[in-house]
C-alpha cells in the first residue's frame, strides 16, 4: 500500500510540474499570460536644439510652447523642442508684434542660431 501511495503521489508531483513548466519559462509575467492586445514600440519623437540670441539692448520675450521665456539683452536661450513647435513673440521684437508667430521649429533650425539685431530690426539665422 505504502509502495502504491508513493507511486501516486510521484505521478502527480511530476504532471504539476510539467503543466507549470512552460508557464514558468515564459516570458510574460503571470498577469500577462492571456493579455492578446498587441502593443507597438513608441517611437521617439526628433527634437531639434537651436539657440535664440538677443543682440539688442532690452529684453525681449519668446512663447514657446505657451511658456514665456525672457532672454536678456546680449543673452541667448538655448532651445530644445520637436519639430512643428511654434515659436511666438511675447513681446514686440523688431518689426514683429506682440503675439505674432516668428517662426516653426523645422529641421532646417537644428544646430543654428537665430539672431535678434538692434541695428536694423532684423531676424536671420546664422550657423554657429
Amino acid at each position: 500500500m505504502e509502495n502504491k501511495t508513493r507511486t501516486i503521489f510521484i505521478a502527480l508531483t511530476l504532471t504539476a510540474a510539467a503543466a507549470l513548466a512552460p508557464t514558468n519559462t515564459s516570458a510574460a509575467p503571470l498577469p500577462n499570460i492571456f493579455h492578446s492586445q498587441f502593443q507597438p514600440p513608441t517611437t521617439r519623437i526628433a527634437r531639434y536644439t537651436f539657440t535664440l540670441l538677443n543682440n539688442t539692448y532690452i529684453s525681449q520675450e519668446f512663447k514657446i510652447n505657451g511658456k514665456t521665456h525672457t532672454v536678456r539683452p546680449h543673452y541667448s536661450l538655448i532651445v530644445k523642442a520637436p519639430a512643428g513647435t511654434e515659436v511666438y513673440a511675447a513681446s514686440k521684437i523688431g518689426s514683429h508684434p506682440r503675439g505674432s508667430l516668428l517662426f516653426t521649429v523645422t529641421p532646417q533650425y537644428d544646430g543654428q542660431q537665430l539672431v535678434f539685431n538692434s541695428r536694423d530690426r532684423s531676424v536671420y539665422l546664422s550657423e554657429r
